[in-house]
């Protein structure tokens, strides 16, 4: 088990109980339903750590969500009230942290409850093959077209935003035929190129932005640049606004 500190997420158990524990919810299950199966599963483990992790980072999970179950909450209370997940904690110092850590959850535990929630769904974003390497035409406010090329899909607390370049190209049209592979790139500046990652504030966004964009072609000649570069975040909300600010095209 890898842990990165003494929070209660900060363990590898504990981030993927939570995850799986809220994912559970998400489709439908209740938190005892959930809470049953994934005991079945996590608590028979060889390591006395990750049962203990595990116990904590579900009652904390519950916490959360205001779905806490009373046998849940008294068995972590007494794992915490028995000090048992404090001896692999070295050295001194890094124990101190996790008592504070567990003494902070145990007040949660014992104190008023929140309004039972569910977590937020998912985004579920209608399919673009953002293959490494696809060309797209999008057109920009002012009705002028650019070229984004795909590079990569990226992963972010459970979105698959697309990392995307453009191409030193612009027009109303684009010509047939295109050699893409003989298109630079556009850079932010003299010496570097610019990337940016695309997320998606909502879904109606993405769906707008599904209409200015249209698969133009393949670069045959793609290969993951390796230069150094800027990877500007932004949405499909305001990426016309950020290729007018970084490129001076677009006219917004």
């Amino acid at each position: 088990m890898s842990v990165d500190g003494p929070g209660i997420f900060q363990s590898d158990t504990a981030h993927d109980v939570r995850s799986e524990f809220r994912e559970r919810l998400s489709k439908g299950q209740s938190a005892g339903e959930a809470s049953m199966i994934m005991a079945a599963e996590w608590a028979p483990a060889n390591d006395p750590n990750d049962r203990t992790d595990f116990w904590i980072a579900l009652a904390a999970s519950q916490v959360e969500l205001g779905q806490l179950q009373v046998e849940i909450k008294d068995r972590v209370l007494r794992i915490i009230e028995s000090g048992e997940d404090l001896h692999r904690w070295a050295p001194p110092a890094m124990a101190r942290k996790r008592e504070l850590v567990l003494a902070s959850l145990a007040r949660k535990l014992s104190g008023l409850q929140k309004a039972p929630s569910l977590p937020r769904r998912r985004l579920e974003i209608p399919p673009l093959q953002w293959k490494p390497g696809a060309i797209y035409t999008y057109r920009l406010r002012d009705e002028s077209l650019c070229l984004l090329r795909s590079l990569e899909i990226a992963e972010f607390q459970g979105s698959e935003p697309p990392v995307v370049e453009l191409l030193q190209w612009e027009g109303w049209a684009v010509p047939e035929p295109v050699d893409f592979d003989h298109l630079g790139i556009m850079r932010a500046s003299r010496f570097h190129p610019l990337k940016f990652i695309v997320f998606s504030a909502s879904l109606r966004e993405y769906k707008g932005a599904l209409k200015r964009l249209c698969l133009a072609g393949q670069s045959t000649d793609y290969r993951r640049s390796t230069t150094r570069c800027t990877v500007q975040p932004t949405t499909w909300g305001k990426i016309d606004g950020e290729i007018s600010s970084w490129f001076g095209i677009g006219g917004v």
